[in-house]
């Protein structure tokens, strides 16, 4: 099975909807060969991710399945942390930037980096929780002991998921087993497009990305973050 997580288009934050570039890449990403046969489509609630995920999803005549737990809110509920200028996200800021850095010697347990609040933990389990659910549900038992999963019986071969950058952090890293301060040093950018492919021929699975946040399907000019 090949996991495509894809970044929505460019945004109005205000009004929650796409502006009209977001709109054109949002085209131009239904049009990437690798999504022609994509045998299911996932979303965030978010207006922004809903509107991404349409060209493709009726280019495929696909219904479009609502993951409430993808939603930016709810990373922005679980990921974000007070500071003397309110709540910013971890890889946002200065502060963030150097929390993240001093987390990563911490390696797979980062969370407890003096810096972070003790609910940061207990809200990466959140994620792993509802990662090792989703993950089930397409046919792949994710063992955390040795970051591996094992075939339950896939249901898809090609699986798409439109959501958020901050979102989107926390549930590849729950998914890939790979720390969070490592993936939000990677570039996002607008519809990029994230392939993890999961070999079900294997007894014993390690997630192979393909891609990271890919936008050979854009112009240059329509290239943003």
């Amino acid at each position: 099975m090949i996991f495509y997580y894809i970044r929505h288009g460019q945004p109005n934050y205000e009004i929650n909807c796409l502006t009209e570039t977001g709109k054109k890449q949002a085209l131009l990403l239904s049009r990437r060969p690798e999504l022609c046969d994509v045998d299911a489509v996932f979303s965030s609630p978010s207006r922004r991710a809903v509107q991404t995920a349409m060209p493709t999803a009726n280019m495929l005549g696909k219904e479009i399945k609502i993951l409430d737990k993808c939603d930016e809110e709810c990373a922005w509920q679980r990921f974000s942390q007070a500071t003397p200028e309110g709540n910013r996200w971890f890889y946002q800021n200065d502060d963030g930037i150097r929390a993240l850095a001093i987390a990563q010697d911490e390696g797979k347990e980062w969370w407890n980096a003096p810096l972070f609040g003790e609910k940061v933990g207990e809200n990466v389990r959140w994620y792993c929780d509802f990662a090792d659910e989703f993950m089930l549900s397409l046919g792949f038992s994710h063992d955390r002991v040795t970051n591996s999963y094992k075939c339950t019986g896939a249901k898809y071969k090609k699986v798409a998921l439109f959501a958020h950058e901050g979102a989107g952090y926390a549930v590849l890293s729950a998914i890939t087993d790979i720390p969070y301060p490592s993936l939000t040093r990677i570039y996002n950018y607008h519809t990029g497009v994230t392939a993890i492919e999961f070999d079900e021929e294997k007894e014993i699975i390690v997630p192979e990305i393909l891609s990271f946040s890919d936008v050979r399907h854009l112009p240059f000019d329509m290239t943003t973050r």
